[in-house]
C-alpha cells in the first residue's frame, strides 16, 4: 500500500439484526475481505500476512471475498491463493468475483480455478447454504458483467426466508429492493477511496484498500 495515500490498517465491527434468524444462527460472526487488487507492488505480503492473521484471530464463523483480486491480468491470482489457503473458517469461504477480475481474456476461468483449487467456494449467480437452509448465502454476477441477472437467482428463494446477498458492486442496492435482503455485502468502493482532512472522501482513485468487517448476526 502507498506510504502516503494509504491510511493504517483497521477493522470495523457490526452486529447485524435480521428479522426471522433461527436462535441457531444468533451471534454467528462473519468476516469480509474486499478488493486486494494484488499485485505484488502497492499490498505487500507482508500486509497480506497481517490481514490474515488479524481475520484469523476473530474466528469466523465465515468468512466471505467479495472481488476484485487482481488488477490487470489473472495471473496473481494464484500467489495471492497460496495466502488465502492460510485463512481460516468454521463454516468455509465464500467468494464473488468484482470487474476486475472478468476484465482481461480469460480473467474469470483463471481467478475461479485458483480459489476453488484451495477450497474457496466461488458464487457466480449462485446459492450456497453455509449456514444452513434457513440462511441463504446468494452471490450474484458482477454488476458490469453481460450475465448480470439478479431475478435469475433471487427468485430461488422465497420471500419469507431470510438471506445475504454477495455482490462487489454496491450499487446493486437500489436494483436489489424488488427482493428481500437482509444484508448485501459489498466492495468496489476501496472504503471511501482518499479522506481528505477536512473536505471528506476524495475524487483520486490510487490506493488499494482492503476491507475487513466482521459482522455478528443477532434476531
Amino acid at each position: 500500500m502507498h506510504r502516503l495515500l494509504s491510511g493504517p490498517l483497521t477493522t470495523e465491527k457490526l452486529t447485524v439484526k435480521i428479522a426471522g434468524l433461527p436462535a441457531s444462527l444468533q451471534g454467528k460472526k462473519l468476516v469480509q475481505m474486499s478488493d486486494f487488487h494484488y499485485d505484488g507492488l502497492p499490498f505487500s505480503d507482508k500486509m497480506l500476512e497481517r490481514v490474515i492473521a488479524i481475520c484469523n484471530e476473530a474466528q469466523p464463523d465465515l468468512v466471505i471475498l467479495t472481488g476484485d483480486y487482481v488488477t490487470t491480468t489473472p495471473e496473481p491470482i494464484h500467489h495471492l491463493a497460496k495466502h488465502f489457503n492460510n485463512l481460516e473458517s468454521n463454516c468455509g469461504i465464500y467468494a464473488v468475483l468484482g470487474n476486475h477480475d472478468i476484465c482481461y481474456g480469460n480473467s474469470k476461468s483463471q481467478i475461479t480455478t485458483g480459489l476453488e483449487n484451495i477450497g474457496i467456494n466461488v458464487l457466480w449467480s449462485q446459492i450456497a447454504y453455509p449456514l444452513g437452509n434457513e440462511l441463504p448465502l446468494v452471490g450474484l454476477t458482477d454488476f458490469f458483467s453481460k450475465e448480470f441477472n439478479p431475478a435469475r437467482v433471487m427468485n430461488q428463494v422465497y420471500n419469507n426466508i431470510p438471506r445475504l446477498v454477495l455482490s462487489h458492486n454496491p450499487d446493486t442496492a437500489k436494483i436489489l429492493k424488488t427482493w428481500r435482503v437482509d444484508l448485501q455485502l459489498s466492495g468496489h468502493t476501496h472504503g471511501g477511496q482518499i479522506i481528505i482532512p477536512g473536505l471528506g472522501p476524495g475524487l483520486v482513485t490510487y490506493n488499494k484498500v482492503v476491507e475487513k468487517i466482521p459482522i455478528k448476526l443477532r434476531r
